[in-house]
């Protein structure tokens, strides 16, 4: 009977006194990173598709490194930013994720990677057609790598 008791007591205990026990009125904030201010965590598995073969994703505030290492050179920021908008039409020094996703046909395999980028720049190159009602651009010379600007970001892949 005292063990019962003692039990009942002691999870009562740790229950009440539990940081989950504890309800706060002010609104919750993002814990401080060592890189500074974290964006917002909106999930990039959205972009994986559900017959790929394989995915990885690089979550938003993984990139923080690379947000703070462009700020703090904001000349090669700059060339950088340049390069990119005059080969391709978008700003990459602004990405805040990735989502690489590959995938397997027989023997054949693709892979696709998503950058999720906070501009609504169009990728620019020639032509190369459609996927989904989704105009489809070159990003190499050659002609083997398509891309294509969607609403948050930009696919290019094989």
């Amino acid at each position: 009977m005292r063990y019962r008791v003692g039990c009942t007591v002691g999870v009562a205990w740790l229950m009440a006194c539990s940081p989950m026990a504890r309800t706060t009125t002010s609104p919750t904030t993002t814990p401080a990173s060592s890189y500074g201010v974290q964006v917002a965590q909106e999930s990039l598995l959205d972009h994986v598709a559900p017959d790929a073969a394989f995915a990885a994703v690089v979550r938003r505030n993984a990139l923080g490194w690379l947000r703070d290492l462009l700020a703090g050179d904001p000349v090669a920021k700059a060339d950088l930013s340049r390069h990119f908008v005059t080969q391709l039409g978008v700003d990459f020094t602004d990405v805040t994720g990735l989502a690489l996703v590959g995938f397997g046909r027989g023997d054949s395999f693709d892979a696709a990677l998503y950058i999720d980028l906070p501009s609504a720049d169009k990728l620019t190159g020639p032509p190369r057609g459609f996927h989904r009602d989704i105009p489809l651009v070159g990003v190499d010379a050659r002609g083997e790598y398509v891309g294509a600007s969607v609403p948050d970001g930009v696919w290019i892949g094989h």
